[in-house]
């Protein structure tokens, strides 16, 4: 009847082999894509967090 609010149960930081096989994922499933605009996503410098929250 009334929806709870959300949540987060952990965070993490993406790791640097990680974040490098999502930059890899990215230019696979867009390959009209240029680094510049990998970059501008996903920034080099940027620390990346992963959030898992429930269902």
């Amino acid at each position: 009847m009334f929806k709870k609010g959300v949540e987060a149960r952990s965070h993490q930081r993406l790791s640097g082999a990680d974040r490098k096989k999502l930059k890899r994922t990215v230019k696979e499933r867009f390959p009209r894509a240029s680094d510049t605009d990998v970059d501008a996503l996903l920034p080099p410098k940027v620390e990346i967090k992963v959030s898992k929250y429930q269902n």
